[in-house]
């Protein structure tokens, strides 16, 4: 069960980059450390960590959507 054609048309690939990008960020830098025992630094998470996982998102869900657009 994977990501279907029509999830990707339209403006939904920006919902689903969000989505995606935020997930990422939850369990990468936020459940994994607290998993390892390892100290989150909330600074680096918000000005550092924020924007790439949003921004690498994005870049997913458009890959995404130019992938099923030429199906």
């Amino acid at each position: 069960m994977g990501p279907k054609p029509e999830d990707f048309e339209g403006r939904w690939w920006i919902f689903n980059g969000v989505v995606f990008g935020l997930f990422m960020l939850v369990i990468l830098e936020l459940i994994l450390p607290l998993i390892k025992s390892a100290p989150i630094n909330w600074v680096k998470l918000v000005t550092v960590g924020f924007p790439i996982y949003l921004l690498g998102g994005l870049i997913y869900a458009f890959i995404m959507k130019l992938y099923f657009k030429y199906l």
